[in-house]
């Protein structure tokens, strides 16, 4: 199966997110049975506009690493659907504002080209991705509306990176994500 979207468009930022996901990941993860998940009504107050300039077809998938790849992500958003189905006064819950930002940021991670990180809930009100490196773990983690970056070592924690997810700035956090766990290259 493949398809065409659409080369140009120009979109409001956070809904660029929702957009680009439907054109590229999302596509194929519903072929695959995934459900869809609405985008939020909220598109937040920025001029800014971003053009997606890249035709995506599913051919795009053309050997075996990138169909794993997207299956690996195709699971990180079923895997936080099960997170928001535990029932809310289990340990692991999140809200469904945290599900619908968290699948949102799973997206963008595999646009960006970012390695399959692990996923896990820190409360009810967020979720973080995680990446091992050496001795340092990367945690990014989404909670009311924001994603926050942070570096662990034995020594140390530094934030390395905070944003809106509605704002340009969320490109920022992915790069220097990008920077520190390293890239697929299949973006």
């Amino acid at each position: 199966m493949s398809g065409l979207t659409p080369s140009r468009r120009v979109i409001e930022p956070f809904n660029a997110i929702g957009e680009a996901c439907g054109a590229v990941t999302l596509a194929v993860a519903l072929a695959a049975g995934l459900g869809s998940t609405p985008l939020p009504a909220e598109t937040g107050n920025t001029s800014s506009k971003i053009v997606a300039d890249r035709a995506a077809t599913t051919n795009d998938l053309n050997d075996f690493g990138d169909l794993v790849r997207l299956g690996q992500f195709v699971d990180l958003h079923k895997a936080i659907d099960r997170l928001a189905s535990i029932p809310e006064d289990e340990d692991y819950h999140i809200a469904d504002t945290v599900k619908t930002d968290g699948q949102h940021v799973v997206s963008l991670l595999f646009l960006f080209g970012l390695p399959t990180p692990k996923v896990f809930s820190h409360d009810a009100e967020s979720v973080s991705f995680n990446w091992a490196r050496g001795d340092e773990r990367y945690y990014l983690t989404v909670s009311d509306g924001s994603a926050s970056l942070l570096r662990t070592t034995s020594s140390d924690n530094t934030i390395l990176a905070h944003a809106l997810l509605r704002d340009e700035g969320i490109t920022d956090v992915l790069k220097t994500t990008g920077m520190h766990v390293g890239q697929t290259g299949r973006a």
